[in-house]
Formats: C-alpha cells, sequence, structure tokens
C-alpha cells in the first residue's frame, strides 16, 4: 500500500473531530460541530490548490492591488449531499467557484451529472466516514469516462478505516486522501 495519505493535524481540527467521533449519537449537536468542521477541515485540504492571482489597478496618484481566484481553475466536491450537508453547507463562502455533485455509490445515476467535468478540473470526494471500497466506482469513472488524472482527484473524510485504506492502496496506489483519523480494527 502507497497511498498519498495526509492526516489533517490543526489542533481545531482535531478537537472538533473529537467531538463529532464522541458525540455521534448526540443528534443535536452533530450539525453543529460538522458545520464548523467543514468550513475549517476543506480550508485545510484546499489550501495547497487554490491559486490566486495578483492584479493592479493603476490610477493616478496610487496603485491598489487585488487578489482574485484564477478563474480557469475549476473545484469539484463530489459527495452525497444528504450525508454529507452539514460539512459542506459552508463552502461557498471559502471558495465561491467550487461546484458541488451529489453523488451515489449504489447506481449509475452519476453520468449525466459529471458531463460538465474537465480535465484539468481538482476533485474532491468528500465522505464523513471512508468505510467502503464503493468509492471505487467514483474514482474509475473519473479516470475512465472522463479521462481526468488520478492526481487531480482526492478523497476528504473525517475518519478512514485502515482496510478500506489498503484495498485502495492496492487498487489506486497514487490517490491522495486527507483524512483526521484512522480507525483500526473496526468492526
Amino acid at each position: 500500500m502507497k497511498l498519498n495519505i495526509y492526516k489533517i493535524s490543526h489542533p481545531i481540527i482535531e478537537l472538533i473531530s473529537n467531538n463529532t467521533i464522541i458525540n455521534h449519537n448526540n443528534n443535536n449537536l452533530e450539525p453543529y460541530y460538522y458545520k464548523n468542521f467543514g468550513l475549517l477541515f476543506m480550508y485545510e485540504i484546499l489550501r495547497p490548490y487554490i491559486k490566486i492571482e495578483t492584479i493592479y489597478l493603476k490610477f493616478i496618484y496610487l496603485t491598489k492591488e487585488l487578489k482574485l481566484l484564477n478563474k480557469k481553475q475549476k473545484y469539484l466536491i463530489a459527495t452525497n449531499i444528504s450525508n454529507n450537508y452539514e460539512i459542506i453547507s459552508e463552502i461557498k463562502t471559502l471558495l465561491p467557484n467550487i461546484d458541488i455533485l451529489n453523488i451515489s455509490y449504489n447506481n449509475n445515476d452519476n453520468e449525466e451529472k459529471i458531463n460538465e467535468t474537465s480535465k484539468n478540473t481538482k476533485i474532491f470526494i468528500l465522505e464523513k466516514k471512508l468505510n467502503n471500497i464503493k468509492i471505487m466506482n467514483i474514482i474509475q469513472y473519473f479516470t475512465s469516462t472522463r479521462e481526468i488524472p488520478i492526481e487531480n482527484i482526492a478523497i476528504a473524510c473525517v475518519t478512514s478505516e485502515h482496510h478500506i485504506l489498503k484495498q485502495l492502496g492496492n487498487i489506486c496506489p497514487s490517490i491522495k486522501i486527507y483524512t483526521t483519523k484512522i480507525l483500526y480494527n473496526q468492526l
């Protein structure tokens, strides 16, 4: 297994992540934790991918500097919105030009939704818990049918199970995975 696993270790993210894992039965607090967690988690993941352009406006007596997002670079979060809404609810405030795609691992109705995706789009497959190898169906669709390079695809998850990571490592060893915690021996 030669995966690129990035463990997000920002202290605030670790504290909120710990609360979501411990308090997963408290339905009143869970949306609150995931909302805050999602914004910080996605910020940490997107930081290296976001390209900022500097524009200078020259006036008669002064020059103003503006920082703008590169409009040519596209970003996509592929997730099951009904399961992960709390995590992505504030993502547009962080990155306004990111698209959110509702996907399902159980059927093939993702095809028409994904047709707009270009080869240079940065894709983040988001899950609360990486505990199902069916995520490979989406990865294979992006890489085979849409011809998106695997370097442009990453998996972001709050927790990930070791045996799933091992299977992903055997099938797709060069994919990047961002997680806060790896769970061992979960049955």
